[in-house]
């Protein structure tokens, strides 16, 4: 699992946000998502390089394409809340509501 900034995808298209953690307005609890991209196919973007004003190499990105009918191709995704006073404690796991699960 790799912890780093959101791809254009997941700011832009899901969380509308660069950030996927939220903190308690007391402190003490820190939600946070966890993204596994494992399964969704890489797309090639081009990759701009300012000392030669120009698109010099590419970058393969995980990227779900809208219409693709295959199965298991998209992000899973995990909520998880943990204590902020205690790194010790496991993070908890929330699950959503049996209606949206299995989308």
């Amino acid at each position: 699992m790799a912890y780093k900034l959101w791809r254009f995808c997941d700011t832009e298209e899901i969380l509308h946000t660069s950030k996927a953690h939220w903190l308690s307005d007391d402190s003490q609890l820190l939600a946070y998502i966890q993204f596994n991209d494992t399964n969704v196919p890489l797309e090639k973007f081009p990759v701009y390089s300012q000392a030669s004003n120009m698109y010099t190499s590419f970058m393969q990105v995980p990227y779900p394409k809208a219409g693709d009918l295959r199965t298991n191709i998209n992000p899973v995704v995990k909520l998880y809340v943990a204590e902020t006073g205690n790194v010790q404690a496991s993070h908890r796991l929330i699950t959503p509501p049996r209606h949206l699960r299995h989308r």
